[in-house]
């Protein structure tokens, strides 16, 4: 008995440390919250119809942005462009920036690897730094899995992300090895610091803050390049590339890794919401909360119907992070967006500033978290940047790629990549899960459009040279996947003959332009040997992810017992799943992730193996 009453004091006891720990915890979060908030006062920044506040009571839980008021409309934050961390912060760092000039001058960092290394150098000085307030307050973990461990990696098994991740983590640690460990220290040893040394969590801190929070600023060009101020020549390459408009671009190196290594491909960008002027003429700070909400109600009719952003007509496109506004978080029915000011601050008051703002009849209530959507991404780009993934996703897609040493090792390879380089047309595609609206594999998925009630049927037409039918009108794949499919399936004898219609084209009307090659290409292909090739590739793509973490159903059973156990009033957590059926959070994204990457190959491989029957079907029909 005495044994017994131990054990329950001592349970007890350990209960009331993690209790009394927590509690300090959440003191701390408080403390940290508060001096952050008076930062940005010292530092102009605005917060008028919101609130900065962490997102739930767990101290291990982010800060969000919350309305203050009900209907809440309008301006809600303004942050000067000064106090964002842009290249240009780093090239004019008061302490390092001749340091940081001659580094970007000479090539040995672009602008991202700059602002990382500048985050790396700033969270080594510690409490010496500026930017602590706000270093205090940026998340220390994260759920991307570039940080995963090595057991919830596996559960992304066979999926595009998991070799994506392995050769990015090499990649990391190289480049962290070979210059920015070496660079960050040679820095910090010319100026104060907590420390002299740094360590490789430090690295990949400064790349997950960059690739989660960084926003694509249009910045105002005289913002970035005043009048009456020299030019630095580090940043004379954003000013001759193109003053008008510096587009986004994709982040190169970060998952645009080579399909054969990782067959991964997205064309994402750090986070960022459509941009336009600001210069309406109004005066300076005098307009109204009806005009406001007015221009924001058409912003947000095009925010969500899918229209390119607008921009200033003298614009620099740079990266950075934004104090206060970049900790709103996602929704794909966000009520807010962010807007840049112009040189006079006509809307805000405040010259060459970022707004956050939101427009009316949102729904916007006192309490609840404003949204803003990073863009349309689907799960396999959220997870990898931002470390969270959408339940139901309606912009998911499917990447496929052929891969390029199959290619080089096929029949006429050279003429092969010769026509592919000459249409610009990749080996790897992506098939978003839009294209399944359709209705072409039928009903009971989530992609499925509800105005779609029957199978829409192929639409044949005359049968071609080869025998095969042109691409059905309603077919769900891209025109440029079909074309790249039949160059890369053709026959050493289909080659010959799609270079001779080519000879004969460029004898008659000069150079072949590119229809002419596509329809030399299909006039001789047809489509039989294309779909063949993409239920191939379909097939093993499906095989690839079912070895790697288990048929869909099986993630359909996890996926319910975690429902359930967080119905339950208590319950832990693991790394992966305990004996009520609770998934870690990381783990529970990857089986939403890869759940959802079994559903589109099956539901995409049904629809290429409907259209090959199609096609065969028809080229044995007898002629009319």
């Amino acid at each position: 008995m005495e044994t017994g009453k131990t054990t329950h004091s001592s349970s007890q006891m350990l209960v009331k440390d993690g209790e009394r720990i927590e509690e300090e915890e959440e003191e701390q979060q408080q403390l940290r919250l508060h001096r952050f908030l008076q930062w940005l006062q010292v530092n102009d920044v605005q917060i008028r119809g919101c609130e900065l506040r962490r997102c739930s009571n767990s101290p291990h839980s982010g800060i969000g942005v919350f309305a203050t008021t009900d209907d809440t409309s309008g301006v809600l934050m303004v942050t000067p462009l000064l106090l964002a961390i842009t290249p240009m912060t780093v090239l004019q760092d008061p302490l390092l920036g001749a340091h940081y000039c001659q580094l970007f001058e000479e090539g040995e960092v672009d602008d991202r690897l700059l602002i990382m290394l500048f985050l790396v150098v700033e969270r080594a000085r510690g409490q010496l730094s500026f930017w602590a307030p706000y270093f205090d307050v940026l998340p220390s973990k994260f759920g991307t899995p570039l940080c995963f461990n090595e057991e919830d990696l596996l559960g992304l098994e066979g999926t595009s992300l998991f070799h994506a991740t392995q050769q990015q983590q090499r990649s990391l640690r190289a480049l962290y090895d070979d210059k920015v460990k070496p660079v960050a220290e040679s820095f910090l040893s010319a100026v104060e610091a907590d420390r002299r040394e740094v360590g490789f969590d430090d690295f990949m801190w400064a790349n997950c803050i960059f690739w989660t929070r960084a926003l694509n600023i249009p910045c105002p060009y005289s913002f970035v390049f005043p009048a009456q101020l020299p030019v630095l020549p580090a940043l004379r390459a954003l000013q001759d590339a193109n003053p008008q408009a510096y587009p986004p671009r994709d982040p190169e190196g970060q998952l645009d890794v080579a399909p054969e290594a990782s067959g991964v491909h997205t064309t994402v960008q750090p986070k960022n919401m459509e941009t336009k002027s600001s210069e309406s003429g109004h005066e300076k700070g005098t307009e109204s909360a009806a005009e406001l909400d007015g221009e924001c109600g058409e912003r947000f009719c095009d925010m969500q119907n899918g229209d390119e952003m607008k921009v200033p007509t003298e614009s620099v496109w740079v990266e950075g992070l934004v104090p206060g506004i970049d900790f709103c978080n996602h929704d794909l029915m966000p009520v807010a967006l962010w807007e840049v000011d112009g040189p006079e601050g006509h809307i805000t008051g405040v010259p060459n500033s970022m707004y956050l703002v939101t427009g009316p009849g949102l729904g916007v209530t006192a309490n609840s978290e404003v949204h803003i959507n990073y863009g349309n991404k689907g799960n396999e780009e959220l997870l990898y940047l931002y470390g969270f993934v959408m339940d139901t996703n309606p912009n998911d897609y499917l990447m496929i790629y052929f891969p390029k040493e199959a290619l080089e090792k096929s029949a006429c390879n050279e003429t092969k990549s010769q026509l592919l380089a000459e249409l610009n047309l990749p080996l790897r595609w992506l098939l978003p899960s839009s294209e399944l609206k359709m209705g072409f594999c039928g009903q009971g998925h989530p992609y499925t459009s509800a105005a779609t009630t029957d199978r829409i049927h192929l639409e044949t037409q005359k049968p071609i040279a080869s025998g095969d039918t042109k691409p059905p009108q309603c077919l769900m794949f891209p025109e440029d996947l079909l074309t790249a499919l039949r160059i890369v399936a053709m026959e050493e004898d289909e080659v010959y003959r799609v270079v001779s219609l080519l000879e004969e084209i460029s004898a008659s009307q000069g150079v072949a332009k590119d229809l002419d090659i596509r329809t030399a290409v299909e006039q001789v292909c047809g489509n039989r040997g294309a779909l063949q090739l993409l239920v191939d590739l379909l097939t093993s793509k499906m095989m690839e992810i079912n070895e790697g973490t288990g048929p869909e159903d099986a993630d359909d059973k996890l996926l319910a017992k975690d429902k359930q156990a967080r119905l339950q009033p208590t319950g832990g957590k693991s790394s992966l799943v305990n004996s009520e059926g609770l998934l870690s959070e990381n783990m529970r994204a990857c089986v939403i992730y890869r759940k959802g990457q079994k559903l589109l190959c099956r539901l995409f491989l049904q629809g290429a193996e409907s259209a090959l029957d199609e096609c065969v079907q028809s080229s044995t029909q007898p002629p009319i």
